[in-house]
């Protein structure tokens, strides 16, 4: 059977957040089990209020995720209130990082601060060295092809 804790290697590799996720693995819950529990665990309400003010007051980024148009066009700009009542609303993690990194008291939730299980990502350089050398060779034979 497969570890639940595993999952936190996916959020991991996600660059923002829903801030009902967020507030779930604040409180040590995978967000799959809020409904379980009535969207509420210890101090969730408190934890919403924080990040709503801290949204409020500019001192985390956020991306409004759009409602799409009858056009197909991505209408973005809707009011903070807006955003969090509809769900619109993703937190970038590096914000919510240095966010917490300025608290006054140590509340450093494992989904961003557990250093052993930051994943180690490919830069693209491997790839990116390969497709230069692909295009150098190409170049090499385009022009021996004209001697």
């Amino acid at each position: 059977m497969p570890n639940p804790n595993n999952c936190l290697h996916y959020w991991d590799l996600a660059d923002h957040i829903r801030i009902d996720d967020a507030i779930a693995l604040w409180c040590g819950v995978e967000p799959a089990e809020l409904s379980s529990l009535n969207f509420e665990t210890q101090c969730m309400s408190a934890k919403r209020a924080a990040l709503v003010t801290a949204l409020r007051a500019e001192r985390l980024e956020y991306e409004d995720l759009g409602i799409v148009t009858s056009r197909g066009q991505v209408f973005k700009g809707a009011p903070i209130d807006e955003l969090l009542e509809k769900d619109r609303l993703v937190i970038n993690k590096a914000s919510l990082r240095r966010w917490f990194e300025q608290l006054p008291f140590e509340d450093r939730p494992a989904f961003l601060f557990d250093e052993a299980r930051q994943p180690v990502l490919p830069d693209g350089s491997e790839a990116a060295e390969m497709n230069s050398l692909k295009a150098i060779a190409l170049m090499g034979l385009l022009i021996s092809a004209q001697f």
